[in-house]
């Protein structure tokens, strides 16, 4: 094909992989309450389809432009050093090839947008339009999520949801379907919005900033996910340690997320009965005596122990509080992972979505245990702890593989400070390795796009061109921190 040729082509495939990977953003930001209304199931084709077609672009445009040196990183070797302990350990599980296929795919399908962002050149509109989406998306959820907490069981039917057992405990879910999964977003959210009014360069309205910070922190707080809380501080952290912000600072918007985040749990007493019960639930699993908590005859909580009912005739609740359920099911890990410590069990297999969707009774099978993985009736079916479905699946060499990989992809990054893309690239990583212990965030319908995506993004501003048209971005050098609308930083020009 003719040189230029070959451009306009390239060029054309360009657009439509911005089309695509902004339709994947749409698609994964709504799947959840769409999913409530219509089903799931053509949404899931509708998103896989678009990470195929993203593929499929991302390698034609690369061979089009023949940049294929571009792409040896040491975070690309990792990649295929991890793509090769997948399917070593599917071998040595005696997994399906379909059912590992569809594992390997869950573990790595944030990638595809990875590196069809670093096939791309830069658009600053474009990217303008993608941040302008999510953080749309996130303030609407927070609006939402007030109002849900004001206005109780109303708001949540009104918006199309049946389940009301987070609507009992005060806890809002916005347009997602769990709490936490709406924490996720505007954790990353509060993340980003700290890394944008970090770097010099523009004026900020300093009305615009404390608005969307206290809208943020509303929103999270009516969450209630204290998950989000402690993976918004660690990445909070990261952007102080990268931008080089003081420490007292630093101390002061942690106190302030902390502080909102408890909030609920002081204003409304069946938040903070249900959470009382958590924590004398772990310190039970933990073996540390705790007194339980007062009993709430208005929370219809049932389930192990045998529930035992009250003057309300249907309602019921635990005779004792649960044990925190994620530290029984790593309990129960152990001995697992001491049987097949280095490969594992094989991916798709172990207490992840595509073990679901396999086998509903995945946790029965006898290679586990002769009794099968004990679930200890939680209805979700799954293992909620990315890291602990990982390391039984892939074993120490995939958990240290995966590991390794998110070290390399943060690694080029650490050399620039004053764009705040590049100052999210890490801190997003941190988020969510630490939601990744509490829940299979990692590997859900939309965390991937948002992680990957944000990592695609620094990678076009901090790392060497790909293809001979992307001009190149020049570093600032401009000391980073805070102009007179929001904060200063130490760094020393």
């Amino acid at each position: 094909m003719h040189q230029n040729g070959r451009v306009i082509t390239g060029n054309r495939i360009g657009v439509l992989m911005r089309a695509l990977v902004t339709l994947l953003l749409l698609d994964v930001l709504t799947e959840s309450w769409f999913g409530a209304l219509w089903g799931t199931g053509r949404l899931a084709l509708a998103k896989n389809v678009l990470y195929l077609a993203l593929l499929v672009a991302t390698i034609v445009r690369v061979g089009l432009g023949r940049t294929w040196r571009a792409f040896t990183a040491p975070a690309d070797v990792a990649i295929l050093v991890l793509i090769g302990l997948l399917a070593a350990s599917a071998v040595s599980g005696q997994v399906a090839p379909v059912v590992a296929g569809q594992g390997g795919y869950l573990y790595l399908r944030g990638a595809i947008v990875f590196y069809a962002l670093r096939a791309l050149t830069v658009d600053q509109r474009w990217i303008r339009w993608l941040i302008g989406i999510c953080l749309g998306w996130a303030c609407l959820n927070c609006v939402l999520a007030i109002a849900q907490v004001a206005f109780g069981r109303a708001l949540y039917t009104a918006l199309g949801w049946r389940d009301l057992e987070m609507a009992d405990i005060h806890r809002a879910q916005g347009l997602y379907g769990h709490p936490n999964d709406l924490g996720h977003l505007l954790g990353l959210t509060i993340i980003g919005v700290l890394a944008w009014v970090s770097v010099r360069g523009q004026k900020r309205p300093l009305w615009l900033v404390l608005g969307l910070a206290a809208l943020l922190l509303a929103g999270l707080a009516a969450t209630s996910s204290r998950e989000s809380m402690f993976a918004a501080i660690g990445g909070i952290m990261v952007v102080a340690v990268l931008a080089r912000i003081r420490w007292r600072r630093v101390a002061a918007v942690v106190a302030i997320v902390a502080v909102s985040a408890a909030a609920p749990m002081l204003a409304l007493p069946g938040n903070r009965t249900e959470v009382m019960r958590r924590a004398t639930g772990l310190g039970i699993s933990l073996g540390i005596p705790l007194p339980p908590p007062p009993a709430d005859l208005s929370q219809p909580i049932c389930g192990p122990p045998p529930p035992v009912h009250t003057e309300r005739g249907s309602a019921c609740r635990n005779a004792l509080p649960d044990q925190e359920i994620r530290v029984v099911y790593a309990r129960q890990g152990v001995p697992l992972w001491r049987a097949r410590p280095v490969l594992g069990y094989g991916p798709g297999t172990f207490g992840g979505i595509v073990a679901l969707q396999t086998d509903p009774s995945w946790n029965r099978n006898p290679r586990f245990a002769p009794g099968g993985f004990d679930l200890h009736g939680f209805a979700g079916k799954t293992v909620d702890s990315f890291w602990l479905h990982l390391v039984i699946e892939l074993g120490t060499a995939g958990l240290l593989a995966y590991l390794a990989w998110l070290w390399l992809l943060c690694g080029p990054l650490r050399r620039t400070r004053a764009d705040p893309i590049v100052l999210f690239g890490p801190a997003a990583v941190i988020f969510v390795v630490i939601t990744g212990v509490f829940s299979l965030s990692p590997e859900g319908p939309f965390v991937p796009v948002l992680l990957f995506g944000a990592l695609g993004l620094a990678w076009q501003r901090s790392v060497p061109p790909v293809g001979a048209d992307r001009p190149p971005i020049p570093r600032p050098r401009a000391a980073v921190g805070l102009d007179r609308t929001a904060w200063k930083s130490d760094a020393v020009t």
